[in-house]
């Protein structure tokens, strides 16, 4: 329509683009996930991030509070992004899983790992972010209002 205006056959707006051209989409599939509570969590080798709170999450119930996973809606590329802070300096490896198979590693001798990539999924492909390595640490999940482990999944297109 005349003001940029897209919707579904239902009438809910799905897209709008300003006279300036700054286009948003409400429904575009995204989640933003923490460790919610506020101490340390224990994460053993070769298990998924306990990231159990979601902040934020658009276009559908695709992350899963029960096993840590964030499910495609639907095929495209897909922007990942995690945050993770250690309770010390740990040589520790981070990982993302699509479908249990390791896709990008994120390793080091610190107290805090940020990671991003971009993956192509098909719909129903599910990610996760995996502790690895010989290591098993604390994630440091919030105090108050900080959160200091994260992860973000972002449709991209």
């Amino acid at each position: 329509d005349a003001r940029g205006l897209k919707f579904s056959a239902d009438g809910t707006e799905r897209m709008r683009m300003s006279a300036s051209g700054h286009v948003t989409m409400p429904s575009q599939p995204c989640a933003f996930v923490n460790g919610g509570g506020t101490s340390y969590i224990q994460v053993n080798d070769g298990s998924p991030a306990p990231f159990s709170n979601i902040e934020h999450q658009t276009g559908g119930s695709n992350y899963n509070t029960s096993n840590y996973r964030y499910t495609a809606p639907v095929a495209g590329w897909y922007q990942v992004s995690f945050g993770i802070l250690a309770g010390s300096n740990i040589t520790q490896e981070w990982m993302l899983n699509k479908n249990g198979t390791h896709v990008f590693r994120c390793y080091g001798i610190d107290r805090s790992w940020y990671c991003t990539g971009i993956f192509h999924c098909s719909a129903s492909d599910y990610l996760e972010v995996v502790s690895g390595g010989s290591n098993s640490g604390n994630l440091y999940a919030n105090t108050g209002a900080n959160t200091y482990s994260w992860a973000t999944y972002r449709l991209l297109g």
